[in-house]
């Protein structure tokens, strides 16, 4: 009963000296030791946080990076041999939407897939298709969505060849079309 007496006292005497400082019950085997060592431990361990926080930019094994297992992923290959034909791949194409506008009203979508065929250069282009869009003024100029399918492996190049102000004639309005998504 005398000792539970003591330590409240202890308690009340920590609590009107002022804001109490926190004390951890894990021992670091850096700070064990002597009662007098640099943290402000005592001799069985145990410090203060405001001690360790002070003794961690010292300690080199303190922070320590944690790092993934280097297991290096290869990146995926895709076939290119020309004498290897015992099995074939399927053909995989993308689509190039394009909006083309300020065109001539009496344009025509066999004349814009003409103009296609003109820019391709060695992009293998498999199918185009055109469609004509309501324009706001019909009279003064004809607005066509321009899907052209490609091989995937030339989507890139296509990409940039049709976008380029150099394959189109002077004054066309181009950019890339994104079909609406759906509201349901």
């Amino acid at each position: 009963m005398a000792s539970l007496h003591a330590e409240m006292n202890e308690l009340r005497q920590l609590l009107s000296d002022g804001p109490t400082v926190l004390t951890s019950d894990i021992e670091f085997p850096a700070l064990s030791g002597n009662s007098t060592n640099s943290a402000g431990g005592s001799a069985d361990g145990k410090a203060s946080f405001a001690s360790l926080a002070k003794v961690l930019p010292d300690d080199n094994m303190a922070f320590q990076l944690a790092t993934k297992k280097s297991t290096k992923r290869r990146p995926p290959v895709f076939g290119a041999s020309s004498t290897n034909n015992r099995i074939k791949s399927v053909a995989t194409t993308r689509q190039v939407d394009i909006f083309v506008s300020r065109l001539d009203p009496h344009t025509h979508e066999q004349c814009l897939c003409g103009c296609v065929d003109e820019i391709k250069g060695d992009v293998k282009v498999v199918d185009v298709k055109c469609n004509k869009l309501k324009s706001k003024f019909e009279s003064l100029y004809a607005s066509f969505h321009v899907s052209i399918s490609v091989d995937s492996a030339d989507m890139k190049r296509a990409i940039e060849l049709f976008m380029a102000a150099e394959s189109w004639p002077m004054g066309v309005f181009v950019k890339r079309f994104f079909k609406p998504k759906n509201d349901g």
